[in-house]
């Protein structure tokens, strides 16, 4: 199938093969890469030639989604909001017993992987009717994180709806995986898995945590 520009009519097919069962890949803002997104983790995980049963990322449509079922006191929920919402990473945060089924696939060792990063404008509507969607980087397992349209065709626009969002996002940035961040039931953050987000700090990512530990206290002070 080939890369679709993103129109109507593009985001009604993407919208009816996940209705289906079948993953679509798509842009994420800048400087996000393009992700991979379904409604059953075993395709997204198979699309992507990795075991169908391995842990997968969800994203969920906003906080309400997946904040009854975190470990996490109200505060710190909020804490999780900003930072998928203004800071754009990823993140582990602790789970409550007994979670809802569909949110068994982002579980793992007591932590689910999951974000609430803001859709592009033009896919809202796609989370929007889902609430919550599986989601991982856009990738061959091996392979580099699709960055743009053309690559994300290569690995799968032969079997998947690549939906085309590369005027969308900021050309003169550079663009990758998310950075994933650890969300203790004390509200410590620090850095399970290092990306885009992180890049300005280098290999400090003891630095770049206290950093977002900083940030969020200013924006909770204003």
């Amino acid at each position: 199938m080939p890369v679709l520009q993103i129109d109507d009519s593009s985001v009604d097919l993407a919208t009816e093969a996940l209705r289906s069962g079948t993953p679509v890949v798509i842009p994420g803002p800048s400087p996000l890469a393009y992700a991979i997104t379904g409604t059953r983790a075993a395709a997204v995980n198979a699309a992507k030639g990795r075991p169908a049963s391995q842990p997968a990322g969800v994203g969920v449509a906003d906080m309400a989604v997946i904040a009854p079922y975190l470990d996490l006191c109200e505060d710190l929920v909020s804490m999780a909001g900003w930072l998928c919402g203004s800071e754009l990473v990823s993140l582990l945060a602790p789970i409550r017993p007994d979670p809802p089924e569909w949110l068994s696939p982002a579980i793992s060792d007591g932590m689910a992987f999951f974000t609430s990063t803001p859709w592009l404008p033009a896919l809202s509507s796609i989370i929007a009717e889902f609430g919550y969607l599986y989601m991982s980087s856009a990738n061959i397992t091996g392979s580099g994180s699709a960055t743009s349209a053309a690559e994300a065709g290569r690995a799968f626009g032969e079997r998947l709806v690549v939906l085309d969002g590369d005027a969308f996002r900021d050309p003169s940035r550079t663009h990758g995986s998310t950075t994933m961040v650890r969300v203790s039931r004390d509200g410590e953050l620090t850095v399970a898995r290092p990306g885009i987000n992180n890049v300005a700090f280098g290999a400090d990512l003891t630095g770049y945590a206290a950093e977002l530990s900083r940030r969020w206290e200013q924006h909770r002070t204003r």
